[in-house]
């Protein structure tokens, strides 16, 4: 989009945008979906790291 914009010629600006930081009261995020994200995060990680094993298994036979 912004390269389409740059070849007609138009002007492109940026505004930041400011988030700012929770004051008072909770987390809107439930206990439930806090725990789902962090099995998620370290099934992920265990899968990466079972194949990283398994790749290097494969080619450290297939140079013997």
């Amino acid at each position: 989009m912004l390269f389409l914009c740059q070849a007609h010629g138009w002007r492109v600006g940026e505004s930041p945008i400011i988030y700012e930081d929770r004051r008072a009261g909770a987390s809107k995020i439930s206990r439930a979906e806090i725990y789902k994200a962090t099995y998620t995060v370290l099934r992920l990680a265990y899968r990466r790291l079972r194949n990283a094993k398994t790749a290097w298994q494969s080619r450290v036979s297939s140079a013997q």
